[in-house]
């Protein structure tokens, strides 16, 4: 089961984000991390994923019977986290779990009824303590969990998941990112997830997708992806990427131009 991503073009209005972005096939059963500078349009490819802006080009899923779900078809198989849940909504953490648990049941690998499986997330993720409180009243890392239970609830095929991390600490970030590979591998479920912390993303992503200035500029596993020239193309830094366990391990040294060559 693949996810093909080929020529995609992306517009915020007449502003063009993405540009001809190709990835070829993005395997089943693995997850991706998606790197890069700010604004290069990491988050604009899952919202393209998920129909969210105007794009061309070729997404589709192609499931292990040779059945393509592209559009609308596409859309109904992937759970979206964005970057910050709404705070302004009248429903407790739990209901709103259980809400999108229900909305998707039958997607993937669900099993049990939504409650069943909104309990299962809020358990998986450590956020029973807050299931009862109104989502209003969270902090914008709760959020961020809640954002999280409702897509782990519902099962998706593909799992979409920008800057998921962002407002937690070190613990929980290695908690959710160690949670979504787990999902990934026992569920053969796809994973992309948008990272600023690359050694994060070495150690617990399969594969690792850069863009910058909106096209996908590098592509494959860690261990050659995450290199000190890449970095510094990339990110105009120079960095000393050393191995640890056989796992790039990232070491800045300064901004290019700053020290010599």
């Amino acid at each position: 089961m693949t996810l093909h991503i080929e020529d995609v073009n992306a517009w915020y209005g007449r502003h063009q984000v993405l540009h001809s972005a190709s990835v070829g096939s993005l395997e089943a059963g693995t997850m991706v991390g998606v790197i890069g500078p700010n604004a290069a349009g990491k988050s604009t490819m899952v919202k393209a994923l998920m129909g969210l802006v105007k794009t061309t080009g070729t997404m589709k899923w192609v499931d292990d019977k040779e059945k393509v779900y592209e559009g609308t078809a596409l859309r109904k198989i992937c759970g979206y986290v964005p970057q910050d849940l709404p705070g302004g909504v009248a429903l407790s953490a739990f209901e709103s779990i259980a809400i999108s648990a229900q909305r998707y049941a039958g997607i993937g690998q669900a099993k049990g009824t939504a409650l069943e499986r909104a309990s299962a997330a809020c358990e998986e993720l450590g956020i029973t303590d807050i299931a009862d409180r109104n989502l209003a009243n969270l902090s914008g890392g709760q959020r961020q969990l809640i954002s999280i239970a409702q897509v782990v609830a519902s099962h998706p095929q593909i799992l979409l998941l920008d800057e998921p991390t962002s407002a937690l600490d070190i613990h929980r970030q290695v908690h959710v990112l160690n949670l979504m590979h787990n999902i990934a591998r026992q569920e053969n479920a796809l994973v992309m997830v948008v990272l600023h912390d690359l050694n994060l993303a070495a150690r617990l992503c399969d594969k690792i997708m850069v863009v910058t200035d909106g096209k996908i500029t590098y592509s494959g596993e860690p261990e050659l992806v995450i290199t000190a020239d890449v970095i510094r193309v990339t990110y105009g830094l120079h960095v000393e990427v050393l191995k640890h366990r056989g796992l790039p391990l990232v070491c800045p040294i300064g901004a290019v131009g700053s020290i010599g060559s």
